[in-house]
């Protein structure tokens, strides 16, 4: 499986600040522990594991949830190397634990660190692992809750920081990552088990075997030894300690009860180790701060050692850094998890200077008990009892010999050595140390010196104030029988033995070094004296020379000679340098004389620089190159490090070619105003009185310096990537690399391939633009231009920041979401992305927006000419577009419509509505609330209801259908009609003052006025009401059995599956064609009249009339009072009075 490595927010913090505690599981055992297992700070073939529940949970030691990037409130590692005197081991014998691999068991490790070997696998540092909380074989130190393994393997071994501090125990080591904690710091017993087998079966597999473990976890738990239930960690445990591996664990942190120091939890104040430390089979480690003494959060036991563990600044993953995207960051953390990675280091270099030795049984018993026989003992008052500290110095210095042969003022003799070869052997034991040795030559002539070396040495020698050259891996120098002469051997780098031959040749040898070239260099040579070198010019002009060496340790002067011997120049100061220069011509013979007394001189020959009148050339080497050129009034030029400089007001034209290899060149202009246009194998900078070109440079970077300066940039017809700062542009593609820097305007021109763009905003205000093929971004001081790009990527940062995006002549699509917008059409792609406000215009072919919500509450508004969404933090908006959709997913989220001034429809849905009239159509989908308007036309909106129980709620400016997690607005339309879907439905209708008609069947209902229609269909329930005018309303049965009901301010028509309800009607008709139908006449309180002719029947006392026609059934009740009278004509229907009615 494939893991992106997830992003956190900073996390910053100027107090002290253990690593964090992560409680991953229950405990299934029967009650055992029932705090969690917690950290104190790859081969592609999966391992046999299972991420079974049933075993104990794992949490990270520690106690305090951040950690701190502030490096004015922590000691670096330094410090602690300072208190353990490793700085002294490092400067003595510089072992640095190469040959051996580390195991990190923990929360992974985040292997592209620069510090920890930037990649993962064979040839970088973290050499192989897997993830058994997650079951892959990436461990990387994943987001939200990691970092703690990263820490952890940096304190081990990593390689220092950019400053050259934090350097891990042993910066030469392998790691090898097992992560044992998944993203969210979820973890158990069963992956530490399956972790520890794993080491088991690949303890042999990398190029450099696993000498050590580290594992900084461990239980809420307090004992000298192992808790009950853990026989299958503790066996796993004894065959590591059998195969002879390091096995460092954490002590714990939970001994101090100062809660004003620590966060509430579990704390014993009493001597003890959490376990695994608790274990027969491990190396127990205790932390203490920079001053020696125990933390206060410490757990501690006489059986344990202590180290550095409070305060350590190490390696972190770029999420829990600055977050920036560059895996280079640091923060310090506190906690047993700290001191236990500077034990499993220091075991390395112990077990490695035990190597150097030759031990013939190297195990965890014989370097733990190396460690307590040369710790400090110090006492602490908390539990009133003696502990051991290690002592790293203390502990190398025991294990390693004495000087074999002694200094420069004691050398060991050789006696008279005449031809043929001596050898003699010894060791190199410190990078302090240096043996010496006299010798008598037996002849004149050549001695030759060279040494077979072991382990990790690498010899460096020592002729004192005679004259050797080196060749190879052999130096030589003249000698003359007779004379005594002392050489001396040390080391350049590790310690081992060696064997130094010996021998003499009775010859001499005249050096000759040829064609220049171009360029040679002769570094680590040994002046003695006076030596001579010949040289010819390779080409047309400058012959320079220069010598490099150390002044402090003797000086060396230069002089250059023509053929006939007649000196050119020379160079005699008394600094680290000579130099010497002749412009000379193609083929013409020098002589080099070299006097002086210095051991270690570097030369170099340059013939790469011609002067011509005004005009300098200068021409590359077949390797790499690098130049540089700067504008002034006196200009200067470099190649391959070595300068020219020439007057401005006499050379004017500078040229320069890379030729082969990977060359790059260095622009800086003018305090002017100055011009550079840069190709693929051309740039040139010009300004006033200058121009200077390149050719041929595979990476090229110009700087402006000053005035109102502009740069253009040229691709090829491949695909090209840039990326536009402020301050500086960057253009790359196959083979080159194109800069610039400090430009008031920057203008890239694409021309072929797929080519994109970045560009990126300043601090302050600022402004995208962009077109089908082109793109700006301006804003104080600076202004980046880019055309033709396929693709344009804009990032805004901070300030109030705004994109604009305009369309092409064909059909685009712009999409935007809370914090990025997209154009994009045929052949181009603009995007822009947290900017505060985006802005899309459309004018011609048939464009199309998208606008997306965001996790808060937005608000969309759709219009005929345009369309925008809005929420917290972002504002976008299209103009023009045929088409727009909105999509909400999150929040109260709101559209609105509004329509045009011609006829526009509005349909809605439960999950989306849209709107559309003539060039324009609108859509939402997924918003709790629409609101749709009409303010001109023949409008009209369609609203469908759901398989649920949905309302339609009608007023004369206004209609509303809503339902489970919808809700409809519509305002001043002339016609609306809602459908019920399924459900109860019910729909409510309400007049005006004015008059209203209201039909009622049993599928459907409207309501008609001056200004509106309202339509209801499908509906189980409705109801009207009358407000005032003459109102009338009219209702119409079904073919089955219907019942019609009226009162003198209400009638209602009802039937199977529906309930037609009117109020307040002044005239009510209801009429009845099939099945056996009913009408009731209720009275009122005034006097009625009732009569039943043969078409219907009617009930009425002159302020209300209902009528029924073609009932089966007709009932009249009098339930009131009044002087209610009754009549009927010759009829064919049941005609039925109840109550005391007054015949007539």
């Amino acid at each position: 499986m494939s893991r992106k490595h997830r992003p956190r927010p900073k996390r910053r913090s100027s107090i002290e600040s253990l690593e964090l505690r992560q409680l991953m599981a229950v405990d299934p055992f029967n009650g055992l522990m029932d705090a969690g297992f917690s950290q104190h700070g790859t081969l592609d073939e999966s391992p046999a594991v299972t991420a079974d529940t049933e075993f104990p949970p794992i949490e990270a030691h520690s106690s305090f949830p951040e950690i701190s990037q502030h490096a004015d409130v922590e000691p670096t590692l330094d410090s602690a190397h300072n208190l353990t005197g490793l700085d002294t081991v490092r400067e003595n014998f510089g072992f640095s634990g190469t040959g051996q691999t580390v195991v990190v068991i923990d929360s992974g490790v985040a292997y592209d660190h620069y510090a920890l070997g930037g990649g993962y696998g064979t040839g970088y540092r973290v050499v192989g692992g897997w993830d058994f909380a997650e079951g892959d074989s990436d461990p990387y130190d994943d987001a939200p809750d990691g970092f703690h393994g990263t820490h952890v393997a940096g304190i081990i071994g990593s390689t220092g920081d950019q400053l050259g501090k934090n350097q891990g125990v042993a910066p030469g080591v392998d790691l090898v990552a097992l992560r044992v904690f998944d993203d969210s710091g979820y973890g158990h017993f069963g992956y530490v088990s399956s972790a520890l087998q794993w080491v088991i079966d690949h303890h042999d597999d990398f190029a450099n075997p696993i000498t050590a473990v580290n594992l900084s976890l461990g239980t809420a738990f307090n004992g000298d030894s192992p808790p009950t239930g853990y026989s299958y960690i503790e066996s796993k445990f004894d065959q590591l300690e059998q195969l002879g591996i390091f096995i460092s664990v954490s002590a714990g942190n939970s001994f101090t009860t100062n809660q004003s120091l620590v966060d509430a939890g579990t704390h014993y104040n009493t001597p003890g180790l959490s376990y695994p430390a608790a274990s027969d089979y491990v190396v127990p480690v205790m932390s203490v701060d920079d001053g020696g003494a125990l933390s206060y959060f410490s757990q501690r036991h006489s059986s344990a050692i202590a180290a550095p563990g409070r305060f350590i600044r190490s390696t972190l993953p770029d999420f829990a850094g600055n977050n920036n995207g560059v895996d280079d960051d640091w923060g310090s953390a506190s906690g047993t998890s700290m001191a236990s990675p500077y034990v499993a280091g220091a075991s390395v270099i112990i077990r490695e200077a035990m190597e150097l030795l030759g031990y013939s049984t190297i195990t965890q018993d014989v370097i733990y008990a190396h460690m307590r026989e040369t710790a400090d003992t110090f006492y602490d008052s908390a539990t009133s009892q003696s502990y051991l500290r290690l002592n790293m110095e203390s502990a190398i210095n025991a294990l390693m010999p004495e000087d074999d042969y002694g200094a420069s003022d004691s050398a060991h003799g050789l006696g008279t050595l005449g031809t043929g070869t001596t050898q003699v052997s010894g060791m190199i034991s410190s990078l302090t140390d240096g043996d010496y040795f006299t010798f008598t030559a037996g002849a004149t002539g050549v001695a030759t010196f060279s040494a077979t070396e072991s382990h990790e040495l690498d010899v460096a020698w020592d002729f004192g104030g005679n004259v050797a050259t080196q060749s190879g891996e052999s130096w030589t120098m003249n000698v003359v029988a007779g004379q005594t002469y002392t050489v001396g051997l040390s080391t350049s780098g590790g310690l081992g033995y060696y064997d130094m031959d010996v021998s003499i040749e009775s010859s001499f040898t005249f050096v000759d070094w040829g064609n220049i070239g171009g360029q040679q260099s002769h570094n680590g040579m040994n002046i003695a004296g006076e030596a001579w070198y010949r040289v010819v010019a390779g080409q047309s002009g400058y012959v320079t020379a220069q010598a490099a060496f150390a002044n402090t340790s003797g000086n060396v002067d230069l002089a250059l000679y023509d053929s006939n011997m007649q000196m050119l120049d020379q160079s005699t100061t008394t600094g680290n340098g000579e130099r010497v220069d002749h412009l000379a011509t193609a083929g013409e013979e020098f002589y080099l004389c070299i006097t002086g007394t210095n051991s270690d001189v570097d030369v170099r020959l340059t013939n790469l620089v011609n002067k011509i009148g005004g005009q300098v050339v200068a021409s590359g080497t077949s390797a790499n190159d690098t130049y540089s050129f700067t504008a002034g009034s006196v200009h200067s030029l470099s190649v391959n490090g070595v300068s020219y400089s020439f007057d401005g007001a006499t050379v004017t034209n500078f040229s320069m070619n890379g030729g082969a290899g990977s060359d790059a060149i260095t622009f800086t202009g003018s305090s002017g105003n100055d011009m550079a246009t840069v190709r693929v194998n051309w740039t040139n900078l010009s300004g006033s009185g200058y121009s200077a070109t390149a050719g041929s440079m595979e990476s090229v970077a110009i700087y402006a310096s000053g005035g109102d300066d502009t740069a253009k940039l040229y691709d090829t017809d491949g695909d090209e990537t840039l990326v536009a700062y402020t301050d500086h542009v960057t253009l790359t593609g196959t083979g080159f690399q194109h800069e610039v820097y400090g430009f008031d305007r920057t203008y890239t021109y694409a021309s072929g391939g797929n080519d994109t763009a970045t560009l990126y905003d300043s601090a302050l205000h600022d402004n995208f633009a962009a077109w089908a093929d082109r793109a700006v971004m301006l804003g104080t001081g600076f202004f980046n231009d880019v055309h033709n790009f396929d693709s344009v990527v804009a990032i805004a940062s901070t300030g109030v920041d705004r994109a604009t995006f305009y369309d092409s002549a064909g059909d685009d699509t712009y999409t935007a979401y809370s914090d990025r917008t997209v154009m994009v059409g045929t052949g181009f792609s603009n995007e822009g992305q947290n900017f505060d406000a985006s802005h899309a215009y459309s004018t011609a072919g048939n464009d199309e927006a998208y606008f997306y919500d965001s996790a808060g509450n937005d608000l969309y508004y759709g219009y005929s000419d345009k369309a925008l969404m809005r929420g917290t933090g972002y504002y976008n908006s299209a103009d023009n577009f045929q088409f727009t959709a909105a999509y909400a997913s999150s929040g109260i989220d709101k559209a609105y419509f509004l329509d045009s001034a011609g006829d526009d429809t509005y349909y809605g849905w439960a999950d989306h509505a849209t709107y559309s009239g003539s060039g324009f159509r609108n859509e939402a989908y997924d918003f709790g609330y629409t609101f749709a308007s009409s303010s001109g036309g023949n409008d009209q909106a369609i609203m469908y209801g759901t398989s649920g129980d949905d309302v339609f709620t009608c007023w004369d400016e206004r209609q509303v259908l809503t339902g489970t997690d919808y809700f409809h607005d519509v305002r001043s339309f002339g016609y609306t009609l809602a459908y019920g879907e399924g459900g109860y439905d019910r729909a409510y209708m309400h007049g005006t003052d004015n008059d209203e008609t209201y039909n009622g069947w049993s599928d459907q209902i409207t309501m008609q006025g001056a200004s509106f229609l309202y339509d209801g269909r499908g509906f189980e329930y409705t109801a009207a009401f009358a407000y005032g005018g003459n109102d009338t309303a009219t209702f119409y049965d079904t073919s089955g059995d219907d019942t019609y009901a009226s009162w003198d301010w209400r009638a209602v028509m009802l039937g199977s599956g529906y309930f037609n309800d009117a109020r307040d009607f002044e005239t009510t008709y209801a009429h009845a064609s099939d099945g056996n139908d009913r009408a009731i006449f209720h009275d009122s309180a005034a006097d009625d009249d009732v009569h039943a002719a043969a078409w219907g029947a009617y009930c009425t006392n002159g302020l209300y009339y209902n009528e029924a026609r073609g009932f089966d059934r007709v009932e009249a009740w009098r339930d009131l009072t009044g002087n209610d009278e009754a009549s009927s004509d010759s009829i064919d229907y049941v005609f039925k009075l109840y109550g005391d009615w007054i015949s007539v």
